[in-house]
């Protein structure tokens, strides 16, 4: 086997390991986590809604940032960077 393979193999398995880890430990907060007395088990989409909302800030403020450089600098691999923070 070509040994450029087996270490890509070895990278997606470790890239897999990684990523999987954080989905079964929101898994696990939302089913053991205990229903809100007032607000029952709707509270449980907090574990969802807030980290989504923190990454589309993030991704807006980087585009910001980037359209900044764009616009004042005239650098090229701001808007490159511009582009690549919209998810197309």
């Amino acid at each position: 086997m070509d040994r450029g393979r087996i270490i890509e193999s070895r990278k997606d398995n470790l890239i897999m390991a990684i990523s999987g880890k954080p989905c079964c430990v929101l898994g696990t907060m939302v089913y053991i986590a205990p229903d809100d007395y007032q607000q029952g088990a709707t509270v449980k989409i907090m574990f969802i809604h807030v980290p989504a909302a923190w990454l589309g800030m993030f991704a807006w403020g980087l585009m910001s940032a980037a359209a900044l450089g764009t616009l004042v600098w005239r650098h090229p691999l701001a808007d490159v960077a511009a582009k690549t923070a919209a998810l197309r």
